[in-house]
C-alpha cells in the first residue's frame, strides 16, 4: 500500500479557469479518502490529476517517496473505477477482470487465482461467463470495482462508482465498500457528491468548494464543528439550520436576536463570540437540536420562540417538521408518533450547548471547540 500526497497542487484549463486551487493533503496508508462537493468544485479533476488523466499545472503530487506528475499513467500502479463502469461490451466478466493483467504480461496462473479471489470477495463467482449486458447495474458495478483490485495497486480510485445505482443497490453497495477496505487495507480515493455515502465511508472527508478545500475531518468533527456555514450546511440531513440574526447586549449578558425573540447565550458560546457583539450573524442548529417545548430536554434554552408548522414529513422512525419562525424556516425532528398538525402554532427551544454563531461576512465558525 502507499501513501499520497499533495503539496500546493492547481490545475488550470484553458480560459482561465481554475479547477483546483492550492491543494494541499496528506493521504495516510491504508486510509479511505473521500473527495465531496457539490458538481465543479474540482473533486473529479482531483481523482485525475492522480490517475495522470489530467496534468497538474502546479504544485507535486506524491506517491510514497515519489512525485508523479510526470510518471505516465500505466507506471503509476494507481487502479481506477470509473463512473460509468466502462466494461468491455464484448468480453464476459471473467476476461474483463484480467484484462489489464494480460496486458502486464501476468503468467496466466497468477491472472487466474487474482480474477478468482477477487470474484470470491465480491460475490460474483457465478458470473464469469456472462457479458456485461447480462449483468444488472450492481452487478456490472462488483466487476468494475474487481477489474481494479486485481491489479493490488498502491492506490484505488473511485470516481462516483454508485451514482447509476438505485437507492436500495447504494445502500447495499456501501457496506459491500467498507466490507472490501476493511479486507484489502488498501489506501482508497473516493469522489462523491453524495454526502450520505461520504459520510458512511470515509475515514475522512474532505469538503470542496470552487476548487478549494474548505475542511478535512473525520465524519463526526465534520458534523459537530464545521467550520463555515458552507460545510454546516453542506453536511447533514436535513442540513443544519441557519437563523439570520444578531448578537446583542453585554459581554456578561449576550443573546443571540431575530424578529421578536431574543435567545441567551450560554458561557461556552459568550466568550468565542465576544468579536461579534453587535454585528449580524447566523445562528447555526442541527434539526435534532431544535426541541418542542412540550417535551423538557436537557440544555434546551429558556427563551420562549414561537413557530408555525408549514409542512409534516413523516419518514417512519421519525418526522421532519418544517416551521415558520420570525418569516425563516426551520427544521426540527420529533418521534414518528408526535401528534403535529400543519398551522399548529409551537413553541420551541434550542439544545444551546450544540448550537454554532457563524460571521455573516466570513461566514466562519465563531464557536468551535
Amino acid at each position: 500500500m502507499a501513501t499520497l500526497s499533495f503539496r500546493g497542487v492547481c490545475k488550470d484549463f484553458k480560459g482561465g479557469v481554475q479547477a483546483v486551487k492550492d491543494f494541499n493533503l496528506e493521504v495516510k496508508d491504508r486510509e479511505f479518502i473521500v473527495l465531496v462537493g457539490p458538481s465543479g468544485c474540482g473533486k473529479t479533476t482531483t481523482l485525475r490529476m492522480i490517475a495522470g488523466l489530467e496534468s497538474v499545472t502546479r504544485g507535486e503530487i506524491w506517491i510514497d517517496n515519489t512525485v508523479i506528475n510526470d510518471v505516465p499513467p500505466k507506471d503509476r500502479d494507481i487502479a481506477m473505477v470509473f463512473q460509468n463502469y466502462a466494461l468491455y461490451p464484448h468480453m464476459d466478466v471473467y476476461n474483463n477482470m484480467a484484462f489489464g493483467l494480460k496486458l502486464r504480461k501476468f503468467p496466466k496462473e497468477e491472472i487466474d487465482r487474482r480474477v478468482k479471489e477477487a470474484s470470491d470477495i465480491l460475490n460474483i463467482r457465478q458470473y464469469l461467463a456472462r457479458r456485461p449486458k447480462e449483468l444488472s447495474g450492481g452487478q456490472m458495478q462488483r466487476v468494475a470495482v474487481g477489474r481494479a483490485i486485481v491489479r493490488h495497486a498502491k492506490v484505488y480510485l473511485f470516481d462516483e462508482p454508485l451514482s447509476n445505482l438505485d437507492a436500495k443497490l447504494r445502500v447495499e453497495m456501501r457496506a459491500e465498500l467498507n466490507r472490501l477496505h476493511n479486507r484489502l487495507q488498501a489506501t482508497m480515493v473516493y469522489v462523491t457528491h453524495d454526502q450520505v455515502e461520504a459520510m458512511t465511508l470515509g475515514d475522512r472527508i474532505v469538503i470542496m468548494k470552487d476548487g478549494y478545500i474548505q475542511q478535512c475531518a473525520s465524519p463526526l468533527e465534520l458534523y459537530d464543528y464545521p467550520v463555515n456555514k458552507f460545510v454546516g450546511s453542506f453536511i447533514g440531513s436535513p442540513p443544519m439550520n441557519f437563523i439570520a440574526g444578531k448578537i446583542e447586549g453585554t459581554a456578561d449578558d449576550m443573546s443571540f436576536v431575530f424578529g421578536d425573540f431574543k435567545v441567551p447565550l450560554v458561557d461556552r458560546i459568550k466568550k468565542k463570540v465576544q468579536p461579534l457583539l453587535n454585528q449580524e450573524v447566523f445562528f447555526g442548529v442541527r434539526p435534532e437540536h431544535v426541541y418542542d417545548s412540550k417535551f423538557v430536554k436537557e440544555g434546551g434554552s429558556t427563551a420562549p420562540v414561537h413557530g408555525t408548522i408549514e409542512v409534516i414529513e413523516r419518514l417512519g422512525n421519525e418526522i421532519l417538521i418544517y416551521l415558520s419562525v420570525a418569516g425563516q424556516k426551520l427544521i426540527l425532528k420529533e418521534d414518528a408518533h408526535c401528534k403535529a398538525e400543519i398551522g399548529e402554532k409551537i413553541n420551541i427551544s434550542f439544545n444551546m450547548n450544540s448550537v454554532h454563531i457563524f460571521d455573516k461576512k466570513t461566514e466562519s465558525n465563531f464557536t468551535l471547540k
